[in-house]
């Protein structure tokens, strides 16, 4: 496990050197700053697409996000073409599957993938693991959203730093149920991201 927090490290080492096609923005549980510190990224450095995957409908802090809603607050963008929305996912794995598909389809090959800080590993994993499924080569690069971690979840009103226990508990849960992948993986594709 330790391992693989460190290796997230190492990646973002190595960003800055890479063209990206796309930002992934998994946002949820209220934290709508995952939307907005993404297209902070895919502004700064004129990335063509910016992909945001829908909210579990089922969060009473549930909102559905559309190109149009991103011009109004707290969002405030003033420009959202090349700018792709799901409307509704249920979970992390429904997330990475869409945000997957719509990267096939556009032939996208280099992605930043933005989450909370406290949700990153396992995200990154689920996104991984469909990666695999699909046979694709696909490079996904995380990176934690702009989020203090002792900034409220706005979900719970828990901070951050409080989920990090729970993160780790479903990270052996879902390896187990076969829904992400291992660490041996996991370090596996962060030797292929950072070959070039």
């Amino acid at each position: 496990m330790l391992q693989a927090i460190v290796s997230l490290f190492n990646i973002s080492s190595h960003i800055r050197d890479v063209k990206f096609d796309a930002v992934i923005s998994m946002p949820g549980l209220g934290e709508l700053e995952r939307v907005m510190y993404a297209e902070e990224i895919r502004s700064k450095n004129r990335i063509p697409w910016l992909i945001i995957s829908g909210m579990n409908e089922k969060e009473k802090t549930f909102i559905q996000i559309d190109p149009y809603s991103l011009y109004f607050p707290p969002f405030g963008f003033t420009n959202t073409d090349n700018i792709v929305c799901q409307k509704i996912a249920g979970n992390t794995r429904d997330q990475a599957m869409w945000v997957i598909n719509q990267l096939m389809n556009k032939k996208i090959k280099k992605a930043i993938l933005v989450t909370s800080p406290w949700h990153l590993l396992r995200n990154y994993m689920t996104t991984i693991k469909v990666i695999k499924d699909k046979k694709s080569d696909i490079k996904i690069y995380p990176i934690g959203a702009n989020i203090p971690l002792y900034k409220k979840v706005p979900e719970y009103d828990k901070q951050g730093y409080e989920f990090i226990e729970g993160e780790i508990n479903k990270i052996y849960d879902y390896q187990e149920k076969g829904h992400i992948i291992s660490f041996k993986e996991l370090k596996e594709y962060i030797n292929f991201i950072l070959e070039e």
